[in-house]
């Protein structure tokens, strides 16, 4: 859901805008010029890359899946508050009985099944979209590195539903340039590229089937990745976890 925020125009009146659309109409009041310069000394200068769901941009992103130096940093003052309200909200409702598309139903064709068992719904959506096909070509690791950092940062917003546990154990795997084997083929992009974005929810869950290259180009399966990371262990999903991981609209 959008939030508002009130802004001052130049007359002097208080508009209602939502989302940034104010700090969008700044940045398009420079140059071309000055826009593209901007973000070719910020990827440079870049060491560190803070998120907190609202201030990425394509120079920051850029940076951190191309130079490996570029450690990426959870906004806990900005965001951790908000994350916590939103898997607080799911686990209120599911309690009081309120049915949740894809948390207490089934997905698409099936939504209109119910369930109480929250945690294995999630498990079984990552199970099936491991459907990607798997043979010589994978996405090139920076690809794979930014979806992470994008959809961390996406995450943060608080609208998904999603423990700060998850978000924390995704920025120590990009800064150890642990970076999961995304397959090139066989995405579904409907609602968001749910197939690769399932095989980076099967590394935080330990699958079988998950890869990772290593910053040397080491391939190794999930659980050594989390070891190597300092996770504790693969993270059992509770409600609404994997359909937030996966789900550019979620």
């Amino acid at each position: 859901m959008a939030t508002a925020e009130s802004v001052v125009s130049e007359n002097g009146c208080s508009v209602s805008t939502h989302l940034h659309w104010q700090k969008a109409a700044d940045a398009l009041r420079c140059s071309h010029f000055d826009e593209v310069s901007q973000m070719v000394s910020q990827f440079a200068e870049a060491k560190a890359v803070g998120i907190q769901g609202t201030t990425l941009t394509v120079a920051q992103v850029t940076a951190v899946s191309r130079r490996d130096e570029v450690m990426v940093s959870l906004d806990e003052a900005a965001a951790r508050d908000r994350v916590a309200k939103s898997a607080n909200w799911v686990s209120d409702r599911i309690s009081r009985g309120i049915d949740i598309y894809g948390v207490t139903t089934g997905f698409g064709a099936t939504s209109h099944r119910r369930t109480t068992e929250t945690s294995d719904l999630q498990t079984e959506l990552i199970r099936f979209l491991n459907a990607g096909v798997i043979g010589k070509e994978y996405l090139p690791k920076s690809y794979s590195k930014a979806a992470m950092l994008v959809r961390a940062n996406t995450l943060m917003q608080g609208y998904s539903g999603i423990r700060w546990e998850i978000l924390e154990a995704m920025a120590k795997l990009m800064n150890r340039n642990l970076i999961p084997k995304l397959p090139l083929r066989g995405t579904i992009t409907a609602s968001g590229d749910l197939v690769p974005l399932s095989y980076i929810a099967g590394l935080l869950t330990g699958r079988q089937n998950s890869k990772v290259v290593t910053i040397n180009g080491e391939d190794i399966d999930g659980i050594e990745a989390l070891k190597r990371a300092g996770i504790g262990g693969p993270f059992e999903l509770q409600a609404k976890e994997g359909l937030a991981l996966v789900n550019g609209t979620c």
